[in-house]
């Protein structure tokens, strides 16, 4: 069997390989009912600036799984601790 083959995931769709992208989507219960942040983008951000985003996406790296990527995204992008994430994390 041939070695895997690793490509940088911009190059992916060039190649016509399928890559994997995830996202979360931050809610609380309050007593005025659901609230779901949704965050902006930053103004100065070259795609899509000052859009409406989801809380924290990704693209999948070789090698990792989806929920090890928002587990480091989340620590990266939003500053929560990766303990707080695996313990709240609901996968869908």
């Amino acid at each position: 069997m041939p070695d895997p083959v690793s490509v940088y995931r911009y190059a992916a769709p060039l190649l016509g390989i399928v890559s994997q992208g995830t996202h979360l989507t931050v809610y609380t219960r309050t007593s005025s009912g659901l609230r779901i942040w949704v965050p902006r983008r930053s103004p100065i951000i070259s795609a899509f600036p000052s859009k409406l985003d989801s809380t924290v996406g990704a693209g999948v790296t070789a090698g990792t799984t989806q929920y090890e990527t928002i587990v480091r995204e989340v620590e990266g992008e939003v500053s929560l601790p990766g303990d707080v994430v695996k313990r709240d994390i609901r996968l869908a």
